[in-house]
């Protein structure tokens, strides 16, 4: 029946590829749909749902429902932490999405510490050319970015304010 992790396994690789695709939409359904053929075979901490928490947060945040998408972000790095090694990529990868999303809420210190050992952990179990060492690349360009341009927006800020100070 669907109740199957196989199914569960399939639907989420799915939503993966829809995402990748650019349709938020299906990817969502599919990653709930995912959850669902997980739930009910497996127990809620089973390292299955790492990814499907973790890509449907992903989704959430990219449509810009940071809020709806934190917790699950959040949710698969506690079962990558209950379940995995520390040099586990699937940990590795839950702390990469969770970074990027952190970063989106410019909690820029959290996202940084997260994407530290992260990165050089995929880049060694996944080779350079993978699709999640270019996931985990953009997530610290992204950050970097991020950085400087609330340091660029600070400085700005603090001249105008001194230039209305002194008027």
């Amino acid at each position: 029946g669907t109740a199957h992790p196989n199914v569960g396994t399939a639907r989420a690789n799915l939503a993966i590829l829809l995402h990748d695709a650019g349709r938020l939409v299906e990817a969502e359904q599919e990653f709930k749909a995912a959850i669902d053929n997980y739930a009910q075979p497996l127990p809620p901490d089973h390292p299955s749902f790492i990814s499907v928490y973790s890509g449907l947060g992903r989704v959430l945040v990219d449509e810009g429902r940071i809020d709806e998408g934190m917790p699950l972000l959040e949710r698969a790095v506690a079962i990558s932490h209950a379940t995995m090694t520390e040099e586990s990529p699937s940990l590795a990868m839950a702390h990469v999405s969770l970074a990027s999303a952190l970063t989106r809420l410019q909690r820029y210190e959290e996202a940084g510490a997260l994407l530290t050992g992260s990165y050089d952990i995929v880049l060694k179990t996944q080779g350079a050319d993978s699709a999640v060492v270019r996931h985990a690349q953009n997530a610290r360009s992204a950050l970097a970015q991020a950085r400087t341009q609330f340091a660029q927006d600070d400085s700005t800020t603090r001249r105008q304010r001194e230039r209305e100070g002194s008027n």
